[in-house]
């Protein structure tokens, strides 16, 4: 998608995130492997939010990674995503998407055995503990969501998963 016009957020702090007229979006705030999880980039409330982020994420770089992955939380946020789903999406752009190097400091490197399979351990670890902070989330490891989250909880949210995607699959057809 290529904007029109220049699209503009202004967070909680009056912090201006601009999407430049002609910049190209191609919703890669939402890696493929999460659609069905959360739905497509140019679908639902985080739209809006997935655009400012795209642009943000694409270089030359004008944020740190970790203020671009929060501003992609509150403007959720603002565009009317549930809390909770708003944290299970920054918790997998934070863990999962683009990082860069910022002021001469390389980022961490992301460890993770299984993105599909962390990001249902964070979902299970958000429905036991929805008031969790974004701090928290950040600080999220494979091995910290293993020690919290029980293997039964992980399946219980794959078989939501799966539901889910049938009950998606029988809509199409």
């Amino acid at each position: 998608m290529t904007l029109l016009q220049d699209f503009i957020y202004e967070d909680p702090k009056q912090q201006i995130w601009t999407a430049s007229v002609g910049s190209a979006v191609d919703g890669a705030s939402i890696p493929p492997i999460f659609w069905s999880l959360i739905g497509g980039p140019f679908e639902g409330r985080y739209r809006n939010a997935s655009v400012v982020h795209d642009t943000e994420c694409t270089p030359p770089y004008k944020h740190d990674w970790r203020d671009v992955h929060r501003m992609f939380y509150f403007a959720c946020r603002a565009g009317g995503v549930p809390e909770a789903e708003a944290k299970l999406m920054f918790a997998a752009v934070y863990q999962f998407g683009p990082r860069w190097t910022w002021k001469a400091v390389r980022p961490p490197k992301k460890k993770t055995v299984s993105p599909l399979y962390d990001t249902l351990r964070m979902k299970a670890l958000l429905r036991k503990n929805p008031d969790v902070s974004l701090k928290t989330i950040e600080g999220f490891t494979h091995e910290l969501l293993i020690n919290e989250v029980s293997d039964d909880e992980v399946e219980q949210e794959r078989r939501i998963y799966q539901q889910s995607l049938m009950s998606k699959n029988r809509g199409r057809r």
